[in-house]
């Protein structure tokens, strides 16, 4: 078993790390669970990331393949409220996981989250159904520029889920969401994000306290820990998303007075327009963004065009996507060599 910094990133055998950064909190190092490690009732197969409050592992639950979210020492509260969440939208359609019961036995109203031992302590976790895709943020690394419609899609797509936060769940994630976007790509190669993490669940009209948490990109209001949670924190987070994918990159240089030369790329339309919007939305002050999720994504919207409903793909389209021509030409030629020459042997 290793352990891993959630600040540096470094993996320690023995617990013993040493890091160069001031803010890493080198005394509070997580347990990373290896390849066939049980934990509870489950089998490790391998760790799909690491986030702030816990780390999420593709496991088995007695054969079926699952995804396991395992809540870091002192994270307890966030797995609990997660859950809790997680039932609260199941009836989204889209933009989030699927809650399953913590135990195969259970049902998931009636354990929505579980405990269980390790390395003699206890961790909580919440378990989805399984969800293959890949990281915004790995995307990003190979392609930190895609392409602009894509970008514009993501965001709109994410921000379903974010005001389902918002609006059904009564939270605002106010974190950052490269880490938190899990995107597949459907048989049209539209990308598909699920938010995976829920951010830092704070509720709407809470009062503000500071965020302790290494996180960069946080909105303003985070920081100083004045004043009331509004959306407004997810729309501020939302644009620095879109902007980061739009400019290519995810320095401070996207976020000041010359983001609109930042975007000034010869295939993005309105380029002037889309700044405004999105430097409206990196105000310093709440109450001077957009003060909605919907209301930032219409104007998205309103230059890039709605992302296409997802479609179920057609049997002609599965064919073509599962099927390797060049494998199955090449064994047509080879059965009909075998034909001609059995042939041959018959008539000879």
């Amino acid at each position: 078993m290793n352990r891993v910094c959630t600040v540096c990133q470094r993996f320690s055998a023995d617990g013993n790390l040493w890091c160069e950064r001031p803010a890493c909190p080198m005394d509070e190092l997580h347990p990373l669970l290896d390849y066939g490690e049980q934990f509870g009732e489950f089998k490790i197969v391998r760790m799909v990331r690491m986030l702030s409050t816990a780390s999420l592992y593709e496991a088995e639950q007695q054969g079926a393949l699952v995804l396991l979210k395992i809540g870091h020492q002192g994270k307890d509260a966030f797995i609990k409220q997660e859950a809790g969440l997680a039932l609260k939208l199941a009836g989204a359609e889209v933009g989030f996981l699927k809650l399953r019961s913590a135990y195969k036995a259970s049902t998931v109203t009636s354990h929505p989250y579980g405990k269980a031992v390790y390395d003699r302590r206890q961790y909580y976790y919440v378990v989805y159904e399984h969800l293959q895709g890949e990281f915004l943020e790995d995307m990003l690394l190979k392609n930190p520029m895609p392409w602009y419609r894509d970008a514009a899609w993501i965001a709109v797509q994410a921000a379903r889920s974010l005001a389902e936060l918002n609006q059904r769940a009564g939270v605002v994630h106010a974190a950052p969401l490269q880490g938190a976007l899990l995107i597949r790509l459907d048989h049209l190669n539209i990308p598909r994000p699920t938010l995976v993490d829920y951010g830092w669940m704070l509720p709407l009209n809470s009062a503000l306290g500071e965020v302790q948490g290494a996180a960069e990109g946080l909105p303003p209001e985070l920081y100083a820990g004045r004043g009331q949670v509004t959306a407004a924190a997810d729309v501020y987070s939302l644009a620095r998303l879109l902007t980061e994918m739009l400019a290519g990159r995810g320095d401070d240089t996207t976020t000041n007075t010359s983001l609109t030369d930042a975007l000034g790329r010869a295939d993005l339309p309105q380029s002037v327009h889309v700044g405004a919007i999105l430097r409206r939305a990196f105000s310093r002050e709440p109450s001077q963004r957009q003060q909605s999720i919907a209301e930032f994504a219409a104007q998205i919207v309103g230059i890039f065009g709605k992302p296409p409903p997802y479609t179920r793909p057609s049997f002609l389209n599965s064919l073509r996507r599962k099927t390797d021509w060049g494998t199955l030409a090449f064994g047509g030629l080879m059965a009909l060599l075998l034909f001609i020459i059995v042939i041959l042997i018959v008539f000879r």
